[in-house]
Parts: structure tokens; sequence; C-alpha cells
């Protein structure tokens, strides 16, 4: 699913929807929050960390979370394939490893 307009607290409803009518392995919650001149910003990216778990928790399933979480639109750059990698790329090995590893224990 790929919603660039969906707010990230909206995130965690929509994959525990999206589970209840589709077997996924797995998904992947890639997203960035900027910080801005308010606390919503830590209430947003703590409120979505633990949405996106729970809703991993609850189908017994990998939900990665993949959420930037920045002081600013530069940080957020270097960690979207700038100098500091693609954070997408190590958080797709993360839901291969983990979906391989709940099928190996689930046989």
């Amino acid at each position: 699913m790929r919603n660039s307009y969906l707010a990230v607290l909206s995130w965690p409803w929509a994959h525990s929807y999206c589970w209840s009518t589709v077997r996924w392995d797995g998904v992947i919650c890639i997203g960035s929050v900027v910080r801005g001149e308010t606390p919503h910003f830590d209430f947003v990216c703590q409120a979505t960390a633990q949405g996106i778990m729970d809703v991993g928790l609850k189908t017994g399933r990998p939900a990665v979370f993949c959420v930037l979480t920045d002081d600013n639109i530069e940080q957020a750059r270097a960690r979207s394939g700038g100098k500091h990698g693609n954070k997408g790329v190590d958080a797709a090995v993360a839901l291969l490893r983990m979906a391989a590893l709940r099928r190996k224990l689930s046989a």
C-alpha cells in the first residue's frame, strides 16, 4: 500500500484493515516525520511506533517501522538515499529476514 496522503497516525489502522482482508507476509511502514516547533512531533512519533508494533503483534506477522523521525529536512534526505544510505532498503532486508524466520519457525 503506497499512500503518501495518509497521516502516519492512520497507518496502524490501515495496515490492520489490510491484514484482515489480504494475507501478506509482512508490511513496511515507510515515511518521514520532521520535527516542528511544538511537542506534537513526539506524540505523533510515539503513537505511530506503538501502533505499528501493536499491529505486528496482533497479526503475528512482521510490521517493520521505517518512519524517519528527523529534526530537519536535511536529516531526512541524508537517511533516504543520501550520505547515511537508504533506510527503506534496510527495512526491506529486515522484513525479508523476519518473514523467512517466521516461516521457518512455523514449519
